[in-house]
Parts: structure tokens; C-alpha cells; sequence
């Protein structure tokens, strides 16, 4: 074939090319030349659609040639569809994060109106190539689902951005853009410990802790544990003991009797290249709990007579065990008054009561102490006053000066006598001998005087049942005891001339006081 030429059509027609149009956005770069026989020629045809509205466009090409074969033209339709917004769309891409040298892969979706998934291509390229080099970004699959493959470089940390973008047969694109973070690498792996919670123990008890460590590199029996106190005044080194040889330790702690507070208590572990890791806690280490008498209140005095028994209320608790579980023990500090077996504690759970038996005739103070000790041997103590009195009786005291010739010295007797129903104890009898007299011995009575070559003799020395002291003016006596309904003389001798009123009284420990005045005449 020679001389072929191309018209186009303004519309269809058939077998027929008469009407020519104008198409703007159509346009056929070759528009004439020539074909060898057996051969062919490629014709260019550009579509301009960026002016064109939504909708259907058509033309027809008209081909014309010199073939005797073929005298008509070849007709050729071209029909161009413009569609709304016909693009590929990509969705975002959420930044993301990865350690230099490590391989990332990011899922991403791809879509297109128009055309399958499998007819989409798409590319990625980071923003900084030093960081991240085009060649580092692979993207897999041929569906609507494709993947992005991040190799990153070792030792090349920093931020840089990374455009995907996909684009359709028509040449129409999409992209979205996502900040990549490429972090440092980690520092090589060391041993770790896991941390330990912070704990309490009681000062004097012994605790155990777990540890639990792990390396990467080595076995658990290859790794080293230490312990160490943050307060060796409280808590020294040697009360921490390390057992155990794998990835499970145990802390034993002993703390000591006495020694309270807060300890910071480090425990270490070391690999075989002297890599190490450690943890700290605190140990805080209180006072026993100990128990409570009475809820701290003190316990009242007691009053007592002699002989008798006598009974104290009072509670105990412990903040840490059941009241039936505590020891009791009461003492006295006076054995001859209230002796310790002869004190018992009644009572079960918190309530008791101290019970003591006294003695008869036996009188004085003793403080009775209660102690009172838990499981863990804390104990309390609170004591109080025994008072034990002798029952009381009442004492008559008779005086009167007592005739005898033949005596130069005057003669004054003194009888005591219990009226009551119990012992005077201490009974006391003291004299005043005041001028003109004065006394000069003390007997027991007048069957103690004797004649002696016709004169009259009485003794100057002790009574006997008495104990006495004579000075110038005062005579005291001390009987130790008189028995209900007895009485008891004594005779004092009295130097001097004249007359005055001698007085003279008499008590006991448990008797009131009695007093009497004695008129002493001597010539």
C-alpha cells in the first residue's frame, strides 16, 4: 500500500468517511504515510480528557489507501468514557517504629473505581535515603492488600518520612506518607533480676524472699548472687543469706532482737563478663507487737486485814494472738507478807483476776507484779500497792500512884488492857515525868519489891514482858503483843518532893491512842 491517509468522522457513518469533524480531545499524530507490502505502521492517537465533563465520547478514524483490494476506506471508532474522579485511592498509613537494623512490615490497602487491584502498581521512597535507602523498601502482593518491607541499616538511627504511592493503567496516583522512627539499638543483653517487693518482718524474726533471675547468654547456675545492707546498724550483711543455684533464689533475712527501722537491702547479679544487674527494697523492721494489761491503765491499790484474801479485775490482749494463748505470772515483793504461793490468776480469754491469800497477824506493804508474756516472748507488766492491816482493837490505859512506907522513892502503875476482840499489836506506852520528878527504873510490879533489913527495896531494871527506855522525863515501853481480854502493868519508880500531874498514854498499831493523867503527891 501507498499513500495512506487517517480522517476522522464527526459521527458515525457507515461504509462511508464524507463528514469530517473536530474532536479537541482527540488527537492522531500520524496522519499519513507509507506500508510495504507484508509490513505494518503503528499510528499514535493522544486522549486529552482533562477538559471533558463525565460521559461517553465518541469518533470514528477514517484509514485511506491506494489498495486496489480494498477501494473504501477502513473505518476505525474511537469511544472515550470519562468517569467522575477516576483515581486509585491508598489508605493512610499509621507512623511506626523500628530498631535500626531490624526488618519492619507494614500492611496497607490499595483500591481503584475502575481497574482490578492486580492492574495497580505501586511505590515507596523515603524522604531521607541516607537513613533509608530506596532499595531498603520492597512492596509484596498484587491484590488490594499489599505489603511494605522496611530493611533498615545497622547503626543508622534517626526520623525519616516514606511515601507509598499507587497509580492505575490511566496513569492517575494516590500516596500517603507515615514518619518512620528508627531507634538506636539496645545495649547488648545483660543478666536481670526481678524486683522485689518492699517487705516488713519483726524485729528478732527471720523472713525469706524469692529472687528470681535470668541472662540471655548464660545458664542460671553460671550467674552470681550478692545481697548487702543499705544499714548495717540495724541490719549487718551476715543477717543476709543467699540459697539456691537456678533461675529462683532465696533471701533469708534474720534481723536481730532489739534493732528497729528501715533498711534498703540491695541484691546484685553478675554474669561471667562481669555484666550485672540489681534491685533494691525496703525493709522495714518494726517492734514486736507485745501485749497490753488493762488496756495500759494502771491497777488500783488494795487495802487489806490481815488474814484475809483479796481479789483484783483485769484484761489482757495482744494485737497479734488470742488472749487464751498468753502466760500469766504474778510475784510479791514482800514473801513474809503476801508470799508468791499464795497468789493464783483466774479468768480465761481477756478477763482475769489476781487472787492473794495474807496472813494473819502479819501487816505491811508488798507491791504485787503481774507479767504477762506472748508466743513470741514479748511480755507486759503493771503492778500495784498491797496495804495489810491488823483488825482493829481498842486499848484502856489506867494510871494511879501506889502507896508503900518504908520507900523513900514515889511508886506509879500503869495498866493496859484490851477490851477488844483481836490481838493489840505494837502496843506503846510512853510516860512524861516532868519536875519536881524524876524517873529512875521501871518493874513489873509491886510483888517484884522486897524488905531488906527493914527497908523496903524495888528493882530499878526492864519489866520483863516490857521493852523500856527511862530517860529524865520520859518512860517508853513497847509490848510486842496483848491478847484480847488481857492486861498488862508496869510500875515506875520516881525520884522527888511535891506534887504535879503525870501523863501517860497507850496505843497500838491497830488501836487508837488513850491517854490518862496520874496526880503524884511525894513528901
Amino acid at each position: 500500500w501507498t499513500d495512506v491517509s487517517i480522517t476522522l468522522l464527526k459521527e458515525f457513518l457507515i461504509f462511508t468517511c464524507d463528514q469530517l469533524g473536530e474532536f479537541p480531545w482527540l488527537t492522531i499524530n500520524t496522519i499519513a504515510g507509507t506500508v510495504e507490502p507484508g509490513d505494518s505502521q503503528g499510528v499514535d492517537v493522544a486522549v486529552d480528557a482533562s477538559e471533558l465533563d463525565p460521559g461517553i465520547y465518541e469518533a470514528q478514524a477514517c484509514i485511506y489507501s491506494n489498495d486496489p483490494l480494498e477501494p473504501l476506506p477502513i473505518i476505525v471508532p474511537i469511544i472515550l468514557e470519562v468517569f467522575e474522579d477516576p483515581i486509585p485511592v491508598i489508605d493512610p498509613i499509621d507512623d511506626q517504629a523500628v530498631i535500626a537494623g531490624d526488618t519492619l512490615e507494614v500492611e496497607f490497602s490499595i483500591s481503584d473505581p475502575e481497574f482490578a487491584p492486580e492492574s495497580l502498581l505501586t511505590f515507596a521512597f523515603a524522604s531521607d535515603p541516607e537513613i533509608l535507602p530506596d532499595d531498603n523498601l520492597e512492596i509484596l502482593g498484587e491484590g488490594g492488600i499489599r505489603t511494605l518491607v522496611i530493611e533498615t541499616l545497622p547503626d543508622l538511627a534517626g526520623l525519616t518520612e516514606v511515601n507509598v504511592e499507587v497509580v492505575n493503567p490511566l496513569d492517575q496516583s494516590d500516596s500517603t506518607t507515615f514518619v518512620l522512627d528508627i531507634a538506636e539499638p539496645p545495649d547488648p543483653p545483660v543478666p536481670s533480676i526481678a524486683p522485689i517487693p518492699n517487705q516488713t518482718a519483726v524485729a528478732g524474726s527471720s523472713l525469706s524472699v524469692g529472687v528470681t533471675i535470668s541472662d540471655p547468654e548464660f545458664a542460671p547456675e553460671q550467674l552470681a548472687l550478692t545481697a548487702s545492707s543499705g544499714n548495717t546498724a540495724i541490719l549487718p550483711d551476715s543477717a543476709l543469706l543467699l540459697a539456691g543455684t537456678g533461675a529462683n533464689r532465696t533471701l533469708s533475712i534474720n534481723t536481730l532482737d532489739g534493732f528497729t527501722g528501715t533498711v534498703p537491702v540491695t541484691v546484685e547479679v553478675t554474669n561471667p563478663l562481669e555484666e550485672s544487674d540489681s534491685t533494691t527494697f525496703t525493709l522495714v523492721i518494726t517492734e514486736p507487737p507485745r501485749p497490753e494489761i488493762n488496756d495500759g491503765e494502771p491497777l488500783p491499790d488494795v487495802n487489806v486485814i490481815a488474814g484475809e484474801s483479796a481479789s483484783v479485775d483485769f484484761q489482757v490482749t495482744d494485737p497479734a494472738e488470742p488472749a487464751d494463748n498468753l502466760v500469766m505470772t504474778a510475784t510479791s515483793s514482800n514473801q513474809d507478807l503476801i508470799p508468791d504461793d499464795a497468789i493464783s490468776i483466774t479468768g480465761t480469754g481477756e478477763n482475769r483476776s489476781v487472787t492473794f491469800q495474807t496472813l494473819p497477824g502479819v501487816f505491811g506493804q508488798s507491791e504485787i507484779t503481774i507479767e504477762v508474756t506472748n508466743s513470741s516472748g514479748q511480755t507486759a507488766t503493771t503492778s500495784f500497792m498491797v496495804t495489810v492491816s491488823l483488825p482493829a482493837t481498842t486499848l484502856e490505859l489506867d494510871g494511879q500512884q501506889v502507896p508503900i512506907s518504908g520507900l523513900e522513892d514515889s511508886l506509879m502503875r500503869l495498866t493496859t488492857s484490851n477490851l477488844g476482840s483481836h490481838a493489840a499489836t505494837g502496843v506503846q506506852l510512853m510516860a512524861t515525868v516532868s519536875e519536881p520528878f524524876q524517873a529512875i527504873g521501871v518493874f513489873t510490879g509491886l510483888g517484884d519489891c522486897a524488905v531488906v533489913d527493914g527497908v523496903v527495896s524495888c528493882p530499878t531494871g526492864q519489866a520483863p514482858d516490857w521493852q523500856c527506855s527511862v530517860f529524865e522525863d520520859t518512860v517508853s515501853c513497847l509490848l510486842e503483843s496483848l491478847a484480847p481480854g488481857d492486861e498488862a502493868s508496869l510500875v515506875i519508880r520516881i525520884q522527888g518532893s511535891g506534887q504535879a500531874l503525870l501523863p501517860a498514854n497507850v496505843e497500838a498499831i491497830n488501836a487508837s491512842p488513850v491517854t490518862v493523867e496520874v496526880d503524884l503527891v511525894a513528901e
